[in-house]
């Protein structure tokens, strides 16, 4: 997966802080979405990746993440 400016970001499906899998639509609710944490202590969903299934398809150009492959 190749994501080009001004494509939509897919809806992926990963799970939360509780395990549960949620998909980004539902989370955002409609609104703007972030793709980093803020801070420790927030008080919102961190959606998670943990095996790097998704990381692998969506960082392209990523130089400057660490756990970008």
């Amino acid at each position: 997966m190749k994501l080009e400016p001004g494509q939509r970001f897919p809806d992926l499906d990963l799970p939360d802080h509780t395990d549960r899998p949620r998909r980004l639509s539902e989370i955002a609710g409609g609104d703007p979405l972030s793709a980093f944490r803020a801070g420790l202590g927030a008080r919102f969903t961190f959606p998670s990746d943990p095996d790097g299934v998704w990381l692998e398809k969506v960082a392209a150009g990523c130089f400057h993440m660490k756990n970008c492959p």
